[in-house]
């Protein structure tokens, strides 16, 4: 009996630390279930086991695990897609968590995978000028040009992909999905996280949930409470997230008076508990990709007052599930303004009906159909030559 050859697959190349189960690892595990349906094998390639529960998720949604990380080598990374290439058939390749100037585009068209997918999530602005803006677009469009299909996760990346001298006519947008199963109103969760934490009736809980990284500018939200807290606002900060400035935000706050109404919850694995029990959500990114976290506020009834930049005004509908302030001089007392505003009852009820209207938009659902129906015309069998 004649050999039914390698078998047809997807090879996902993911810089990525999966853990713990979130979104995003929902996401893999839908998309790998689906090709998987299809008679497709999805391989994830990640740089190490980071938890073997989700390992086990993933091979249960049909994908192989594989481990290789480019942190051992580029020598060592190529010669991983390169067997890869002669194990199975590989009919596409899909790189996601590696910045746009990396190799691994590369790697794949040496090996002789035709059609390569990046998707580019990664935040911030990109303004340069001059020789370096030159050498950077040069540098993008030599290590890019084997990408088939460049998939941006918000208009504002497209544009800046645009801007790094990508061809408008290989990238895309799909935008991020959030599974709003997760994310709802829950009054019971609001009371029991709000009295654990002491929150009276009156109190304004602001959630910034991000890691406390320089691009989210968690300086600003900090400052922001002050502000509030100048005009005689119970108001209090919960910082959700693990990043390089708690030592320094710390003794921002000390300095402002605010040390005490600050909560450093660190990393949260129920943040859908918080998004409940919050007022509103306060986002200080500049250059935002996308905001899960929008998307997951909406869900949740959470009125949002963000810096106007980034995505957040594709994702946002201002005026309606949020407030979008303007960055610069006379900021921090423009976002309390946006969350004093927010706090009136009337404005909070009907800023929460309309964000969970506006989540819809923002589906896992739509965003895996999306995905594979990018992937589609690349997956049958290739077409045999004469």
């Amino acid at each position: 009996m004649p050999s039914a050859g390698p078998r047809p697959s997807v090879l996902f190349l993911l810089d990525w630390q999966p853990v713990p189960w979130s979104t995003r690892e929902e996401f893999f595990a839908r998309t790998c279930a689906a090709l998987a349906a299809r008679g497709i094998v999805p391989i994830l390639t990640i740089p190490k086991i980071y938890a073997p529960e989700i390992q086990s998720r993933m091979q249960a949604a049909g994908a192989v695990v594989a481990v290789q990380s480019f942190a051992k080598g580029p020598a060592a990374y190529r010669d991983y897609v390169r067997t890869m290439a002669r194990t199975y058939d590989v009919r596409l390749a899909h790189i996601r968590f590696f910045t746009l100037d990396s190799p691994v585009a590369w790697y794949c068209r040496l090996a002789g995978i035709r059609t390569v997918f990046y998707t580019e999530a990664n935040g911030g602005e990109w303004r340069h000028g001059g020789l370096k803006g030159w050498a950077m677009r040069t540098r993008v469009r030599v290590l890019s040009a084997p990408i088939t299909c460049a998939l941006a996760i918000s208009e504002f990346v497209r544009a800046r992909l645009l801007s790094q001298g990508m061809p408008s006519s290989k990238v895309g947008v799909v935008y991020n999905g959030v599974d709003l199963a997760t994310f709802r109103p829950d009054a019971t969760a609001r009371a029991e996280v709000r009295r654990a934490l002491g929150l009276g009736d009156g109190a304004v809980a602001m959630l910034f949930a991000s890691k406390p990284l320089p691009i989210k500018r968690p300086r600003v939200a900090v400052a922001t409470l002050a502000a509030l807290v100048a005009r005689g606002v119970d108001a209090h900060l919960w910082m959700a997230g693990i990043g390089t400035m708690q030592a320094e935000l710390s003794a921002e706050a000390e300095r402002l008076g605010v040390a005490a109404r600050i909560r450093w919850l660190g990393h949260v694995a129920d943040i859908a508990r918080y998004m409940a029990a919050a007022d509103v959500l306060l986002h200080t990114t500049q250059g935002e990709a996308f905001g899960n976290v929008f998307v997951e506020a909406m869900a949740s009834a959470l009125p949002i007052v963000a810096t106007r930049s980034g995505a957040a005004p594709e994702v946002i509908p201002e005026g309606r599930a949020g407030l979008l302030i303007e960055a610069g001089d006379g900021e921090v007392e423009r976002l309390a303004d946006g969350v004093a505003q927010a706090m009136r009852p009337d404005v909070r009820a009907a800023m929460g009906a309309a964000g969970v209207e506006a989540a819809r938009a923002f589906t896992l659902e739509r965003c895996v159909d999306a995905t594979l129906a990018e992937y589609a015309p690349y997956l049958s069998p290739p077409t045999a030559r004469p």
